[in-house]
């Protein structure tokens, strides 16, 4: 049996990665990266960020960092605090951008980070399909 030359076979195996991240999109839809971010209410020390505060934000950086749309849901998040170990909650809103852009959804995080004094806020990046 012969051996591939190890610089195809890098290439191979690239290429098969790059596809495998790729999904097969049935008729009327296109590949698509969908970006979730989770941005917990609760400000440390107390209060929480309030419906105007939020409408602000969303206005102005959501808006600027997903031109093309996004999506806002209401949620409730829970967590394990790695300071106390005791199992947390609080009130969140869910962002869904779909052709959304990484780079724009973790400068957003970032902001809402520094506004609101927040820890951290939850980034998820999932290739889909999508149609609008």
């Amino acid at each position: 049996m012969r051996r591939l030359h190890p610089v195809l076979g890098a290439i191979a195996a690239l290429v098969v990665g790059a596809c495998a991240n790729t999904p097969t999109c049935g008729p009327g839809l296109r590949p698509a990266s969908r970006i979730d971010l989770y941005f917990g209410l609760d400000i440390p020390g107390g209060g929480s960020v309030t419906a105007q505060e939020w409408r602000r934000f969303s206005d102005t950086v959501l808006s600027g960092a997903f031109p093309d749309g996004f999506t806002v849901a209401e949620a409730i998040g829970t967590w394990r605090s790695p300071k106390t170990n005791q199992i947390g909650h609080e009130g969140a809103r869910v962002v869904t951008a779909v052709y959304g852009n990484l780079a724009a959804a973790q400068k957003a995080a970032s902001a809402y980070r520094a506004q609101f004094q927040q820890e951290a806020v939850g980034i998820t990046q999932m290739n889909v399909c999508a149609a609008f």
